[in-house]
């Protein structure tokens, strides 16, 4: 949604007319329907002010709620002035109907009052982007209308009169014309405000004013009256429909902005998930480096054998956790594993039995020897991601199977390699196999974190692999599931 157009999402013109029909021409029907007396220019002018006077009341209502929800402060000096001119707009177009003589000889007097209150608007607007509202701003339009009505008739019935069809009257007119226009022409530059409502909020000012001016110069003439009608209810109009556009705009802001916070704590917590996950495989992979480190340095009593196996998969681990730590093996850092932003390096040929041999010797230097025979198979995958699945699956089985035999295998079937990993300890309770790849999920017995394997099944998933329980009669046996691929020469 643009913050310079009208937003045609919010508000469109059905909301427009609807405004139009229930606040004015509904209203206007009903009484004259009624109130047979009211069906002249005089009396439908009348219960046409006070449908717009009400409508300048429910406008102030809108923006006041606009002014709670955004706390911008500009809104709660339009929600008080609103407020203001609708209470005593409400007041004196009752008076008018019940006794219409009484406010014909001092219109003058409400003139001067209401040239006042421009001034004072037009005093107030260049500062009210930067002053916050000390008090609540509709309840206090609400009491200095009432204010303002009282001062209205306390001139009307107690100040000399002037005639209203002096040149004084006339002046003070144009005078509160000029007025208007000036808080017209300033609240347009209002930038705490979107430019379309401080545009129509603009002109609906100015025909405001224009309509107060009418409404102190009460006409006989049709065309006047006419005129004052159309003024108060597009002035009316404008204010309700751009208070409720503005307020539905920023609500569905409102709505966006907590979407998009939520995406961001979401990713935020996906990145420390990935994080955590990361650190848990490199723990492991410094454990099993310095573990080889320490036999390799024993000296002249380790076989030649062993030590030239020790020496490749030290070989081997500190270049995955070079690459582990660089982003470059199992997702990167700035994105989550398998998310759509994170760069993950294309599927290739993976030698398993080159992959599973130093992932076997450093699990039997961190005292966890397990049977494993080289089934000459090769799969699609990614080389780091398929050993840090296989890493995981073993160090779950040293750290969980209760000090019994780790197996790993290798097998076709089908267009698949599967590669097995099982020990023959005491299993899982089925309530917690059915959230064991859940995030931070883990058994009663276990000192784990419950991370591994949420991140082996993600990191497979990421290359379209598969990690699943197989439901044993004894111990617990993991199978992750590859396409089977050609063997590459070397």
């Amino acid at each position: 949604m643009s913050y310079e157009r009208y937003p045609t999402d919010a508000w469109s013109w059905r909301g427009t007319l609807i405004v139009v029909l229930t606040s004015w021409f509904a209203p206007l029907a009903v009484t004259a329907w009624l109130a047979p007396s009211t069906r002249t220019w005089v009396g439908l002018t009348m219960v046409s002010q006070a449908t717009v006077s009400a409508s300048l009341l429910l406008a102030a209502v809108v923006t006041y709620f606009h002014y709670r929800l955004s706390g911008t402060a500009p809104l709660g000096w339009l929600s008080a002035s609103l407020a203001l001119i609708a209470t005593q707009s409400i007041a004196l177009t009752g008076l008018r109907a019940d006794q219409p003589g009484a406010l014909a000889e001092g219109t003058a007097w409400m003139l001067v009052t209401d040239l006042l209150l421009v001034l004072a608007a037009l005093a107030l607007v260049p500062v009210a982007g930067r002053t916050e509202v000390r008090v609540d701003p509709l309840a206090a339009g609400l009491l200095t209308g009432l204010g303002v009505t009282g001062l209205h008739l306390l001139l009307v019935t107690h100040a000399p009169r002037i005639d209203p069809a002096g040149v004084p009257v006339a002046l003070v007119a144009s005078a509160l014309g000029a007025a208007g226009l000036g808080v017209a022409v300033l609240g347009s530059r209002i930038t705490a405000l979107p430019p379309w409502m401080t545009r129509r909020l603009s002109v609906a000012i100015g025909l405001a004013t224009l309509n107060r001016i009418q409404t102190c110069l009460p006409s006989e003439n049709a065309v006047a009256s006419a005129l004052m009608t159309v003024t108060g209810v597009v002035a009316a109009v404008l204010l309700v429909s751009t208070a409720v556009a503005a307020l539905r705009w920023a609500i569905s802001e409102h709505g966006r902005r907590f979407l998009r916070l939520g995406e961001r704590v979401a990713q935020m917590e996906a990145l420390e998930r990935d994080s955590r996950a990361r650190m848990h495989e490199v723990t492991n992979t410094i454990a099993g480096i310095a573990s080889a480190s320490t036999l390799i340095h024993r000296g002249p009593d380790l076989p030649v054998v062993h030590r030239h196996r020790l020496e490749e998969m030290v070989e081997h681990e500190t270049a995955r956790l070079a690459r582990l730590l660089a982003g470059k093996g199992g997702g990167n850092v700035v994105h989550p594993v398998g998310s759509a932003g994170a760069a993950q390096a294309p599927a290739e040929v993976v030698d398993l039995d080159r992959l599973l041999e130093p992932l076997v010797v450093a699990q039997e230097v961190v005292g966890n020897p397990v049977r494993w025979e080289p089934a000459g198979l090769c799969a699609l995958g990614r080389p780091d991601e398929v050993a840090e699945a296989v890493s995981i699956l073993l160090d779950n089985a040293r750290k969980h199977g209760g000090g019994s035999s780790t197996c790993l295998e290798t097998r076709r079937v089908g267009a698949a390699v599967e590669v097995v990993v099982a020990d023959s300890g005491p299993g899982i309770h089925p309530e917690v196999a059915a959230r064991l790849f859940d995030w931070a999920q883990r058994g009663p017995r276990s000192h784990g974190q419950g991370i591994g394997l949420h991140r082996a099944r993600r990191l497979l998933a990421a290359s379209g692999s598969r990690l699943r329980l197989e439901r044993t009669a004894h111990g617990t046996t993991f199978v992750i599931t590859l396409p089977v691929a050609d063997r590459v020469a070397s």
